[in-house]
């Protein structure tokens, strides 16, 4: 690959799973816990942890911590940028170009 080339095979990647699609979508009404997730997307929140560390790791979900708990929700660039885009690759070039490559599988 081309050090210039956009990776997306690993972005498509990362947003080829069911359960990271049904994170994003639960996300994109608010923020919330990893209970509140679990609950959304009817999984174990065991099941939650790996689909979390992905989409954190290439930038489409960040989490804070709130007392005892840590609340995810949708990054601002992902937000902004999708709607914005005429296609899918355009919306990933230009996240690409924000945050670089720290996509899980890398």
């Amino acid at each position: 690959m081309n050090k210039n080339s956009v990776p997306y095979h690993l972005c498509l990647e990362t947003l080829g799973n069911e359960l990271r699609v049904k994170v994003l979508e639960a996300l994109k009404e608010d923020p919330k816990t990893v209970s509140g997730l679990a609950f959304a997307t009817k999984v174990e929140q065991s099941r939650l942890s790996h689909s979390l560390k992905a989409l954190k790791q290439c930038n489409f979900v960040k989490s804070e911590a709130r007392g005892k708990e840590r609340v995810y929700s949708l990054t601002e660039s992902f937000v902004k940028e999708m709607p914005k885009s005429k296609n899918i690759f355009e919306a990933l070039e230009k996240h690409f170009k924000k945050f670089g490559c720290n996509c899980w599988r890398q």
